[in-house]
């Protein structure tokens, strides 16, 4: 029987789940109302060019690489080349990009972008939000879900990926209770079990300390966090989640200490050293969502997930100080990065320092930074990309339609044409020459706004314009082909 004056527990967890699905739902239905508007000013544009009525149509489509730049987006810019080679309005280009979304959604359009389009060739830039799934084949779940976990280093990524877990658990009080506490009892005991194995194993000790965070049992959490930083006092991870918790207590001069002492780790450089903390601690209370980010980290599987969180934050805060110019402390704090006890994220570290190299003028560092990443690149080929870009150029092949594949900037062609081998139909681009080029000549915030790929970000007009300017080759051609002299030679 329950206690009076108290609320069974079974009731909390249901008003948990309550919380949480109704935080999906906020979530989802802002991200469809900012993507509604977005599509509507994207198709105002569209619309205006097909309204000429122009004989050819190039539709594009990919991430929020294509969809971002407004009239400088590389579509447009395509459209204004090919025009201007051509000497008259011959040509209008499409624009459907997507911000967030991955090739499945790419895919599963594209029948009604055919039939609403009926374009002469389709150009696809398409894969960086790309996530496999176990066993390669279609993920079961719906395309929001998948195109939000695929956002890379987004925190929004771990916050969606805990609300739909949390909403698919939705069911009775008790059950909802039951499969929570699975979830905590299952990564609890295996971290409690490598403490029986090695009572001085600090990570298992700061790792378990979070878990508890996250579950809100704050005395357990603060037992092991403390006894973490007795075993390793330096333990960044472990002495921000202690500080998260004091400031969850609302313990001010605990809470100031214990930033204090994680921020300690690079006192030559406070100021990133607070950004890397601030990063870290947004985990545990963004937007509000007190009530998820409490038990988020139940459905982060892995059992470092709290050294994870802090090389995140690392990498997050180097790009920011390499855009900013603030270059000693972005290469302090990739150093950092690389000393967190588990990796993870190596194809994004040497991303980083291939921008960072590039901002400092060293031309070889640049290079070999860039080589090491397309390694680990050419090393994790995708199954989603892979498959549907085939399915793509099947699709295309079938109504005579050309696909022009396009690889994203610095990276090589090699595993798009390995992807797309025996496919008929299809014309590649390579961006890895010419951009690779351009940034021996300029600097990388000419041509990209951000990094958030590891070796290339969204684009600045001057970058689009330089894809555009690739793009546009290869399409000419095919216009050419299909009616000889009807796009004209180029103006130069």
């Amino acid at each position: 029987m329950a206690t009076p004056g108290r609320t069974p527990a079974w009731q909390k967890v249901a008003l948990v789940a309550f919380g949480l699905c109704l935080a999906l739902a906020l979530l989802e239905g802002g991200l469809r109302a900012a993507g509604w508007l977005f599509l509507r000013l994207q198709e105002g544009r569209n619309r205006a060019s097909l309204a000429e009525g122009r004989p050819y149509r190039v539709l594009c489509v990919g991430e929020s690489t294509t969809a971002l730049g407004g009239e400088d987006a590389y579509p447009h810019q395509l459209e204004r080349i090919l025009n201007q080679q051509a000497g008259r309005n011959l040509v209008s280009v499409v624009n459907r990009g997507v911000p967030a979304i991955n090739t499945d959604y790419i895919l599963a359009t594209m029948p009604a972008l055919l039939a609403q389009y009926r374009p002469d060739v389709v150009v696809a830039m398409m894969g960086i939000n790309d996530l496999d799934v176990p066993g390669g084949g279609p993920a079961e779940d719906g395309v929001f879900r998948r195109a939000v976990l695929s956002l890379r280093i987004a925190k929004v990524a771990r916050y969606a990926a805990a609300l739909w877990q949390a909403w698919r658990r939705k069911s009775s009080g008790p059950a909802m209770e039951a499969h929570f506490e699975d979830e905590v009892r299952a990564k609890e005991g295996r971290l409690l079990a490598r403490i029986r194995t090695d009572p001085s194993d600090e990570r298992a000790h700061a790792e378990l300390g979070t878990l508890y965070l996250s579950a809100g049992r704050r005395a357990l959490a603060r037992r092991f966090l403390d006894r973490a930083l007795v075993l390793a006092p330096q333990d960044q991870a472990a002495g921000l989640a202690l500080a998260a918790l004091y400031r969850r207590e609302d313990r001010a001069k605990h809470y100031t200490a214990a930033l204090q002492m994680a921020a300690a780790v690079d006192p030559a450089h406070p100021d990133a050293q607070r950004e890397v903390a601030a990063e870290y601690l947004s985990f545990f209370e963004s937007d509000g969502l007190t009530a998820v980010t409490e038990r988020i980290l139940v459905f982060y599987r892995q059992d470092d997930a709290t050294y994870r969180l802090l090389e995140e934050a690392y990498l997050r805060v180097a790009e920011r100080c390499t855009r900013d110019g603030r270059l000693e402390e972005a290469d302090a704090l990739l150093r950092l990065a690389r000393a967190v006890p588990v990796g993870g994220y190596d194809e994004i570290y040497f991303g980083r320092r291939a921008f960072l190299a590039q901002m400092l003028g060293d031309r070889q560092g640049f290079e070999q930074n860039l080589e090491r990443a397309e390694v680990l690149h050419a090393g994790d080929p995708r199954a989603m990309t892979a498959r549907n870009y085939r399915e793509l150029a099947r699709i295309l092949h079938e109504v005579g339609i050309p696909l022009v594949a396009v690889q994203y900037p610095l990276r090589k062609t090699d595993g798009l044409r390995k992807m797309l081998e025996g496919e008929a139909g299809v014309v590649f681009v390579d961006n890895e020459v010419s951009f690779k080029e351009a940034l021996r000549r300029a600097p990388y915030r000419d041509y990209f706004t951000d990094a958030f790929a590891g070796d290339f970000g969204h684009f600045t007009p001057r970058g689009a314009g330089l894809l555009a300017e690739n793009v546009a080759r290869p399409v000419r051609e095919l216009l050419e082909k299909a009616e000889p002299g009807v796009a004209g030679s180029p103006a130069h």
